[in-house]
């Protein structure tokens, strides 16, 4: 069975329990901490973003009270949306996790243009993230992405052509041209996440502008269609901690 009528994304039960404000801090004390910083550097973003999500309008987690612990957890399961199921959803596994059988996987994904930002989309625009952390807080379900753009190519290929669309990391400049913000990170609830997408690197455009990992190609015909491998996440399950202990 590769579908499901619930409709509710849901993430791994077991976690590792951390203090969130301490990811930010030069030289944390907690040894843990530091390791998941040296695996993933860019988490010194993850305290600011949580801090944006929580004060924004109409969030129902509270800045004030919400706890001053996250815990981490490396995978969970879309309930994703797509066009050969109408009446139902395709269970999809993503992960969010610098060792994962011994190995990086970050997962790409897809929400609908409008659930952040002010910005009025297209109907049925989506926006592209990748997810860098999956979490859970106050009993939300929640990931902290890294934002990519649409970056059309303007030597078209045979990839554009057939409707692959071009990205590139989403960032910000001056007025120069110059780039001050390398990346943009966000935290969005883990439920507005429309399904999972497969985004790989734009290899001629990234040879051609001598910018490695910059530019990227939606895969708009790969889907995972099997069932996860741990559907359900029964309390019985074993932990999923986020960083192994042969990292």
């Amino acid at each position: 069975m590769i579908a499901s009528r619930s409709g509710t994304s849901t993430l791994y039960l077991n976690g590792l329990d951390i203090k969130w404000a301490q990811l930010n801090l030069p030289q944390p004390s907690d040894d843990t901490i530091a390791k998941i910083l040296r695996a993933q550097p860019e988490l010194s973003h993850f305290p600011e973003a949580l801090r944006k999500f929580a004060s924004a309008p109409g969030s129902d987690l509270d800045l004030m009270t919400m706890s001053d612990t996250i815990s981490i957890v490396k995978a969970g399961v879309l309930c994703a949306k797509v066009p050969w199921l109408h009446d139902e959803n395709l269970l999809q596994t993503v992960h969010a996790a610098p060792l994962v059988w011994h190995k990086p996987w970050f997962d790409s994904i897809a929400v609908n243009a409008g659930i952040q930002g002010d910005i009025q989309p297209a109907p049925g625009e989506l926006w592209y993230a990748q997810l860098r952390l999956l979490f859970l807080i106050n009993g939300k379900k929640l990931a902290f992405i890294r934002w990519y753009i649409k970056s059309p190519n303007p030597n078209r290929d045979v990839l554009q052509d057939l409707g692959c669309l071009s990205l590139e990391w989403e960032h910000v400049t001056n007025q120069r041209g110059l780039v001050t913000q390398p990346a943009l990170f966000d935290v969005i609830d883990f439920e507005d996440i429309l399904k999972r997408v497969y985004i790989c690197p734009d290899f001629a455009r990234n040879a051609s502008t001598g910018k490695e990992d910059q530019y990227f190609k939606v895969n708009p015909w790969k889907w995972g269609r099997g069932v996860p491998n741990k559907a359900g996440f029964a309390a019985e399950e074993p932990e999923v901690g986020h960083i192994s202990d042969d990292e």
